[in-house]
């Protein structure tokens, strides 16, 4: 519920989830203004790559 919020996208219980893979990782920051979704379903970890989050 938290990613339709912060994308604008409209809530329904029908609707099919966001696309999160598994043990991605996803950073949300909140700067004066408002909240922001940073890094989405990052995997570079599950390669052996370094992440910068």
């Amino acid at each position: 519920m938290l990613y339709y919020h912060l994308t604008g996208q409209k809530w329904r219980n029908a609707c099919s989830f966001y696309p999160i893979d598994n043990t991605s990782v996803h950073v949300i920051e909140k700067n004066l203004e408002q909240w922001k979704i940073t890094t989405a379903n990052q995997t570079l970890h599950l390669c052996g790559g370094i992440s910068d989050v």
